[in-house]
């Protein structure tokens, strides 16, 4: 120990306590333990801030779709207070939607909220519905039955059902929502009116619409200049020249065509290809296709850019609905080069 005061070593406070310790194995166990009880009460903090953030999100959407339903019902049409606290909105909610995209880029399996189709109920900070699974005093429930102004909730716990009080829902933990894919529908962003959606869209950045592209499709490699070598021909007889048949390009590239996303393929597709960073492969073998549908002169007239990955689908849909033409291009790109 007198050595570490010469050469710059120490010892932490950890190190210390295993050193000085009758039991050390006992005491590395308990340090493990209290490190892992910190790191999960951590976890639970971010999880119910993220949430905070979803149900806030949630709640200025609905506020805003109710605003503009409103201002449409006014004899002389929107007033001017009404376009104020519309645009105030559109504001909050595009802030928040750059969040929540966020989220479910990365994993969170909350996001998941968002396109929930059965009522919720937020008490003691979760989106309490049916289905909705979480741990509290070291038992498993499962919600069953979730009210509004109750100070109780329905749950599930093994083969038995009981009732666990709202006001200890703020220690809960391992919160997940329902597995059941049928509670889940279309996005509640895209629940809103067309020009709603165009108004929180706008505001995007070019860099957050390649940021958004780069998530969807993946970067687009960066080919090295080559330069070309030189070639030097040999003077020949020109009945030696063998003529080259020209090759016919796999995809008739029309100057217009439709363009969608989807997660499944659709019936229609004619051709199909999967993305391989910059270029493509004919079949459906991949999570990123593109389905083509084509003209009775072989061109194409409609493509559906195919993502199997939730946060890509997203990603894509959004880049979409802001008018941005970034996802054309790309798409564009790989199709010339096929």
């Amino acid at each position: 120990m007198n050595s570490c005061e010469f050469e710059g070593v120490g010892f932490s406070g950890e190190d210390l306590a295993v050193m000085f310790s009758r039991n050390p194995e006992a005491t590395r166990a308990e340090i493990a333990r209290k490190k892992e009880a910190r790191a999960q009460q951590a976890r639970e903090a971010n999880m119910r801030a993220d949430l905070g953030i979803i149900r806030e999100y949630l709640d200025n959407l609905r506020e805003l779709s109710r605003r503009h339903a409103k201002s449409l019902t006014r004899e002389k049409g929107p007033s001017t207070q009404d376009r104020v606290g519309i645009a105030h909105l559109t504001r909050v909610v595009r802030g928040l939607h750059t969040q929540v995209e966020k989220l479910r880029a990365a994993g969170h399996p909350m996001a998941a909220i968002t396109r929930l189709t059965l009522p919720v109920v937020w008490a003691g900070g979760l989106p309490l519905h049916k289905g909705l699974t979480l741990s509290l005093q070291g038992q498993q429930g499962v919600v069953v039955e979730a009210l509004e102004g109750r100070g109780e909730i329905t749950v599930t716990v093994g083969t038995s059902t009981g009732s666990w009080e709202v006001a200890k829902l703020l220690d809960a933990k391992d919160v997940q929502p329902t597995v059941d894919a049928a509670a889940f529908g279309t996005e509640a962003f895209e629940r809103l009116a067309p020009s709603l959606r165009e108004g929180v869209l706008s505001g995007l950045s070019d860099g957050a619409q390649e940021e958004l592209l780069t998530g969807a499709l993946g970067a687009l490699p960066v080919a090295a200049e080559v330069q070309p070598a030189l070639v030097v021909t040999p003077l020949v007889p020109m009945d030696a020249v063998a003529v080259a048949e020209t090759a016919t390009p796999v995809v008739k590239l029309s100057a217009r065509f439709g363009l969608s996303v989807a997660a499944q393929l659709p019936q229609e597709a004619e051709q199909v290809f999967a993305i391989q960073g910059d270029h493509l492969e004919p079949g459906a073998d991949g999570d990123m296709l593109l389905a083509l549908v084509l003209r009775p002169n072989g061109e194409v007239r409609q493509v559906t850019v195919v993502l199997r990955d939730e946060a890509r689908l997203a990603q894509a849909r959004t880049l979409m609905c802001s008018g941005s033409t970034r996802l054309r291009e790309r798409v564009m790109h790989l199709l010339s080069a096929a």
